[in-house]
């Protein structure tokens, strides 16, 4: 019997030195290592409101603009500030021209990408039979088990640095039991961080698509003035020629 990539368990090293997926035990400690943890914490997929493309095209201006610097440092003060102006407003003139399709290929991608995380959710709930709430809970699970790390550790009381270590390995152990429960096999933290990882991809993307949603009204709000301003113009242009013919 076949299982989906997303309902498979974790790996261990076979006798022959091959890799197996091994369905009847918990994940170890290594895949929430403190690198991981920091990860779950502070990793800027796992923050609310940050989108998924956010700061990109600061990325991209900034880049371009340092490869005309590059290829502007031997020139004049005066001759290389031109260019580089020059260059920024055709920067802001091929933006105008292309935003809008731009705009339309981001809005398509993040829907189907949306689209195919919320499958793979729904693809985990079938295969594990869990509900929306125990796949929340486990959310929370991964959450807490990321925050009860110790931030006040210090080396200069060897006696209290050694009530200390023992006291977190007797946490480490009870908190291994809380998460490693065997009541069935994708209830490993392996599992957990899969489902903690697809949540937070999903809301990342909500959050995009409401961020490209704005985008759109503010374009259509700029053509909307600029196509206000070009009858005005165009208007008073016309009198002119008006009065100039009589």
């Amino acid at each position: 019997m076949q299982h989906s990539r997303l309902c498979r368990g974790p790996r261990t090293t076979a006798r022959g030195g091959g890799m197996r997926y091994n369905h009847s035990r918990g994940l170890r400690l290594q895949p929430l290592n403190g690198q991981a943890r920091q990860q779950v914490q502070w990793g800027g997929k796992n923050q609310t409101g940050a989108g998924t493309t956010i700061g990109e095209e600061v990325e991209q201006v900034k880049s371009f603009l340092s490869r005309v610097a590059l290829t502007t440092k031997y020139m004049s003060k005066a001759a290389r500030v031109d260019m580089i102006t020059l260059h920024a407003r055709g920067w802001n003139e091929r933006k105008k021209r292309n935003l809008h399709k731009y705009l339309s290929t981001w809005y398509l991608k993040t829907i189907q990408k949306t689209k195919e995380v919320k499958e793979d959710i729904e693809a985990i709930k079938k295969c594990t039979q869990r509900s929306d709430e125990e796949l929340q809970q486990w959310v929370t699970d991964v959450r807490q088990w990321a925050v009860d790390t110790p931030d006040d550790l210090r080396t200069d009381d060897p006696v209290a640095l050694q009530h200390l270590i023992e006291g977190l390995f007797l946490g480490i152990q009870q908190k291994k039991r809380d998460l490693y429960r065997v009541t069935e096999p994708d209830t490993s933290l392996g599992m957990k961080k899969k489902v903690f990882d697809k949540v937070m991809q999903l809301e990342r993307l909500i959050e995009e698509e409401a961020i490209i949603v704005e985008e759109m009204k503010q374009h259509w709000t700029h053509l909307t003035r600029t196509c206000r301003a070009l009858k005005d113009q165009a208007s008073v242009l016309s009198d002119d020629l008006a009065t100039q013919n009589f």
